[in-house]
């Protein structure tokens, strides 16, 4: 009987950390395994239901019409037009300038040739700018540190964005996350990576769509998807200047 009981308390001594003692990353970690099985699932079971269904579906036009209409009411909101071609300061107020864009409105009208083209339209009063003097690739990075003291978690997010006159680009997003537990340590990183569209803009506000992967970097294993993103940047006026 001794020995059955040894064996019971050496089971439950290597259980423990796995129970007793998980910590919030871990859960966390059963969750986002969990998610992605549930949505894969469910998608196999949306694809079947719309294969077996056949003829127009009015209710589905009118569900399509309120997806895409952020889209369209911010494009038209911002006064944007795929025919204006855009070039990039540099940085951000670059020149004195209010944003981050100058938006050709129209163009080919001083097209004689191009590194003797000049810009300059109403929303920039002060300058005219020569097309050599701008930017057709905008690179910005970030990085970001933060401590949950009571939970004793740490969450480190970096990543970076390029953007281009052609309005596609690329945006990456990477996050570490550690936790300090009575039995040592857990971390894992998230992150994704993503094609983006910026399909509305002025000088002063761009909104993105785009689709990509996310993926889970984790020792208790590997895991990942497809992700999907909306996000804006906005560059406020400055009403003292």
């Amino acid at each position: 009987m001794k020995y059955l009981t040894l064996l019971a308390l050496i089971l439950f001594s290597l259980n423990v950390p796995r129970t007793l003692l998980a910590g919030k990353l871990d859960r966390a970690r059963g969750n986002i395994k969990q998610g992605g099985k549930s949505r894969s699932s469910s998608s196999s079971r949306r694809h079947s239901n719309r294969s077996s269904s056949d003829g127009n579906d009015p209710l589905g036009e009118l569900l399509g019409y309120i997806l895409i209409s952020p889209f369209w009411i911010t494009h038209h909101g911002l006064k944007d037009s795929f025919s204006h071609e855009t070039y990039f300061y540099g940085a951000p107020y670059k020149h004195d300038k209010k944003g981050y864009l100058l938006i050709d409105r129209n163009p080919g009208s001083d097209n004689d040739r191009d590194d003797k083209r000049i810009i300059s339209h109403n929303f920039q009063h002060n300058k005219s700018f020569n097309i050599k003097e701008l930017d057709k690739v905008s690179l910005s990075l970030f990085a970001e540190d933060s401590y949950d003291i009571n939970d004793r978690i740490n969450r480190f997010s970096w990543g970076g964005m390029m953007d281009t006159s052609f309005r596609l680009g690329l945006e990456t997003t990477w996050t570490h996350f550690y936790e300090e537990l009575n039995t040592g340590s857990d971390s894992f990183i998230i992150f994704d990576v993503n094609v983006v569209f910026r399909f509305a803009q002025n000088e002063y506000a761009q909104f993105y769509v785009g689709i990509g992967g996310r993926g889970l970097l984790d020792k208790a294993g590997d895991s990942g998807g497809v992700h999907g993103t909306y996000f804006f940047n906005i560059y406020p006026t400055n009403p003292f200047q």
